[in-house]
């Protein structure tokens, strides 16, 4: 449970790191979203220890 919580955390950094590399000046932006970058990986390579596979784009659509 603690390495979930790990990645969650990892990923959840690098959503908020790509929000702040969007309103950063150019050279910021780079830095910002190489370390969003960084704690992807790291969350991922979490995820994939334990087995869990991500899905990368949008949800599926829901038929109405």
């Amino acid at each position: 449970m603690e390495a979930l919580r790990r990645a969650a955390t990892h990923l959840a950094a690098a959503q908020l790191l790509e929000r702040r590399a969007q309103a950063a000046n150019p050279v910021l932006a780079g830095l910002l979203r190489e370390r969003a970058r960084e704690r992807r990986r790291r969350g991922e390579h979490i995820l994939a220890g334990l087995g869990v596979r991500l899905v990368r784009g949008r949800p599926p659509a829901r038929p109405c």
